[in-house]
């Protein structure tokens, strides 16, 4: 069994209500207009009135919905959210499509989630399997993990950041019983709703892991795990030895004006990384590919207050890591200094820090 992805390109605007419009209409348009959507809602944690209060005091139906837990979260964090897809809520009449329409245009603006996953379920798109739980929402609410995202669903993802900077995407994941390559080779229901949907980004093909390889996958992340940390642990011990150079203390952030990708693109390009995305919003990432493994550098530009940070990521199936990295030479992983005197040097800096990391980390990781 293999499973295609589908990401589709942002239609302005970049408003969720927009985009749950536009996949409920996909729906009615091929005669399912009352399929079933499930959500997860999370509070805001930037928002003296809470979104959730707000929400259910206009929609009462939502009332049942409300699970509260004690996460891994600081205090003034509420850790409440609004879902359909825990046993002690599945249970509950969904939502009428209607409702979710309307409430989702008074997001952010009415009601200041800081995320939400909306999921349209149906048969077209093949057999239902869950992926793995979103680590986000069972830290900080302590509960069984959710898949915010399984495979032969469509989702809307949405997440606010303080200020106006916002992510939304939309994606569809099919299963097939065929060794398929391509959409177009789907049987014609799927077709028929991923056509609807508007057009796409990117198509990925996958083969989808049964229990067994899902069961190997956690024993290699178990083996992984303990090897991480120790070359985590040797890069700490001998980053301070790369001399890295030291930003200006008088160049303080004027705005977000400065050009970040190009000079992290060539400052990196001689360890492999090639440009992989830029969310639009402030943030740019590099990768490449090592064996089985995926390593990234993210770098946020500004989107916190100005406050630039970089973080190097290693991951495969099953298993994901992730190291802060220092900018400079007084260790400092984050800075208001982040004018075009200073991206040259934090981005060479990166370059050193990110290649110290590598061969710290894969000196310790069993081969596999």
């Amino acid at each position: 069994m293999v499973i295609l992805r589908r990401v589709y390109t942002i239609p302005k605007p970049h408003e969720l209500g927009a985009f749950v419009d536009l996949v409920a209409d996909a729906f009615a348009s091929i005669g399912e207009p009352d399929a079933r959507v499930d959500f997860v809602l999370l509070d805001s944690s930037f928002n003296v009135h809470s979104p959730i209060d707000r929400l259910i005091k206009a929609y009462p139906i939502f009332a049942p919905f409300l699970i509260a837990g004690e996460g891994n979260v600081p205090a003034l964090v509420r850790a409440r959210m609004l879902t359909s897809l825990l046993p002690a809520t599945s249970g509950q009449a969904p939502i009428p499509v209607a409702v979710l329409r309307e409430a989702a245009h008074g997001i952010p603006r009415r009601f200041a989630f800081r995320s939400c996953n909306l999921v349209w379920k149906t048969q077209r798109l093949g057999n239902e399997v869950q992926g793995p739980p979103s680590e986000r929402i069972t830290q900080a609410l302590a509960v069984p993990g959710i898949s915010v995202n399984p495979v032969g669903s469509v989702t809307v993802t949405y997440y606010a950041f303080p200020g106006s900077a916002k992510k939304i995407a939309l994606t569809a994941t099919v299963t097939s019983d065929e060794e398929i390559t391509k959409a177009s080779q789907l049987a014609a229901p799927a077709r028929e709703l991923l056509d609807a949907l508007g057009p796409k980004a990117k198509d990925t093909v996958q083969p989808l892991f049964d229990a067994t390889q899902q069961a190997a996958q956690r024993e290699q992340a178990e083996a992984f795990a303990p090897a991480f940390e120790r070359g985590k642990a040797v890069f700490a011990a001998h980053v301070a030895e790369l001399q890295l150079a030291p930003l200006a203390t008088d160049v303080l952030s004027t705005g977000l004006n400065f050009r970040v990708a190009e000079q992290l693109r060539d400052a990196l390009r001689p360890l492999g990384y090639k440009p992989a995305k830029s969310s639009g919003h402030g943030t740019v990432t590099v990768m490449k590919k090592r064996g089985d493994w995926t390593l990234s550098v993210f770098v946020d530009r500004g989107t916190w207050s100005q406050h630039f940070n970089a973080i190097w990521m290693l991951g495969r199936p099953g298993f994901g890591r992730r190291i802060i990295l220092p900018l400079a030479a007084d260790g400092r992983t984050t800075t208001k200094q982040v004018s075009d005197e200073n991206i040259a040097a934090i981005c060479a800096n990166v370059a050193k820090v990110v290649t110290l990391a590598e061969e710290a980390v894969f000196a310790e990781l069993p081969s596999a």
